[in-house]
């Protein structure tokens, strides 16, 4: 099924109605972060996405070994595909990948490249606070954390880079920067990140991340009773 939007060219092994509503979903996610000062780093306009069935469909196709999606780009075309029935939410998976697109990615070190990417598939627009992935911060609470160290120094093909909380950590870290320097995320760099353990060191960085996780997943909590009200 071929569905052709403003900016997206989709292809999907779906049918016509969830092809259409990946559409609508893009375009949505690409106003949410224009709105943030986020956009495509070239201009070739319609991206590419290419939407598998299954995992197995995507596999021939799959750049890292557990990825379910993935964005990449040539000298004149900009691509996203994706294995839809995998594990995970496809809709904020695709968010995802077109936040990739709209920054520098190859350039920033693989946490806050993730985190941004995991941070800013979560925004809305308007002003609003992000929303609260309660399955990242549940994780991050119940189970071992990467030490802060190793999460900043993992490239792509280290060992830390695949650590199920190498993500969570990430995403948690971006979103803390970018509510306690009180920039706009635009503006947060990881570099702010270093400086804050050079400042406080490791275990005492570790402690004020724990803290914010703890409160994320309040807030979460009375968000949920509060719509149940």
């Amino acid at each position: 099924m071929e569905v052709i939007s403003e900016r997206f060219h989709v292809v999907a092994d779906l049918d016509a109605d969830t092809a259409r509503r990946i559409a609508t979903h893009l375009e949505l996610t690409a106003d949410t972060l224009e709105s943030l000062g986020f956009y495509v780093r070239q201009p070739e306009l319609p991206v590419s996405v290419i939407v598998f069935d299954g995992e197995e469909e995507f596999g021939a196709y799959r750049v890292g070994t557990d990825a379910r999606a993935f964005a990449a780009y040539s000298e004149d075309r900009l691509y996203i595909a994706i294995a839809w029935n995998a594990p995970g939410d496809p809709w904020q998976a695709l968010s995802h990948e077109w936040a990739h697109l709209t920054t520098d990615f190859k350039a920033l070190p693989p946490w806050f490249r993730e985190g941004l990417a995991d941070h800013l598939s979560l925004a809305r627009g308007d002003g609003l606070e992000p929303v609260t992935p309660t399955n990242l911060v549940n994780a991050l609470l119940s189970k071992y954390w990467l030490p802060i160290d190793q999460l900043l120094r993992a490239g792509d093909e280290d060992a830390a880079r695949r650590h199920e909380q190498f993500y969570p950590q990430s995403w948690l870290a971006v979103s803390w920067l970018a509510e306690t320097e009180g920039l706009p995320v635009r503006e947060i760099t990881p570099y702010m990140l270093q400086g804050r353990l050079l400042a406080s060191g490791m275990h005492e960085l570790e402690v004020q991340l724990r803290a914010y996780a703890s409160e994320l997943q309040l807030r979460a909590a009375s968000s949920r009773s509060a719509r149940r009200a």
